[in-house]
């Protein structure tokens, strides 16, 4: 078992994540994701000592830990095979980067298959996700620094942020649309009253519904969707 308590590590003096509390349990197959350059190994690094976090700890009881770099990972199957001698009973595996040759990647994932024991997992192919047969997936959050627990499977979890980032940016884009529906309404609004006599009852008008907009609208503005660096397009 691994016992993760209160954990924050720090980049440059950002944190990268924080007051994460997460227990994994013996033989466990989980999959680690995050959007964050660096904060995925950085975690990798810090739950197998490599590295110290700036707050918290991080406790094994009962586990034989190894831990396989994305040097170590790139250096193929010789290299994961000396592992056997160290008789892990958990094996923190860091395959985020790239330029892995379809060699390595084979021979990572029958590795894998082959494993008995518990495995945290990150890697760029999904091939080596699949192999692993995950039952939980764990994903670092960018903006909150957070990190959420999921439980299922890899394809599962997958298809539910599908779902959510449609949600989004349907969410976004309607919010979109209002805004300028009401900041164009304004600007007519605006124009009509300069030239008409009724301007102070318009103006009232004009006022309301610009607090409305702030209200409504601005201070409630959700943020764009980015997804790996783009924002799906879709039609008005």
């Amino acid at each position: 078992m691994i016992v993760i308590k209160d954990l924050r590590a720090n980049a440059l003096g950002e944190p990268l994540f924080e007051k994460v509390n997460i227990v994994i349990r013996p033989g466990e197959h989980i999959a680690v994701v995050g959007e964050q350059e660096g904060a995925v190994s950085t975690f990798f690094r810090i739950l197998s000592g490599e590295e110290e976090s700036d707050r918290g700890t991080v406790t094994t009881e009962g586990e034989r830990l190894a831990y396989v770099s994305p040097k170590m990972y790139l250096e193929g199957g010789s290299a994961l095979g000396r592992l056997h001698h160290t008789r892990p009973t958990f094996i923190i595996f860091d395959a985020t980067v790239p330029g892995a040759s379809e060699t390595v990647v084979e021979e990572a994932s029958q590795f894998i298959r082959g494993f008995r024991g518990g495995l945290l997992l990150a890697a760029l192919d999904e091939r080596l996700i699949g192999a692993a047969k995950v039952t939980r997936v764990l994903e670092l959050h960018e903006d909150s620094k957070s990190v959420t627990s999921y439980t299922g499977t890899y394809e599962s979890f997958t298809s539910e942020q599908a779902i959510q980032r449609t949600r989004s940016l349907e969410a976004y884009e309607k919010q979109q649309r209002e805004k300028r529906r009401l900041e164009e309404w304004l600007e007519v609004k605006r124009e009509e009253a300069s030239r008409d006599k009724k301007a102070p009852e318009k103006g009232a008008v004009i006022r309301a519904k610009v607090k409305y907009l702030k209200r409504e609208i601005l201070d409630k503005e959700l943020p764009k969707p980015s997804y790996g660096g783009e924002t799906p397009e879709t039609e008005d």
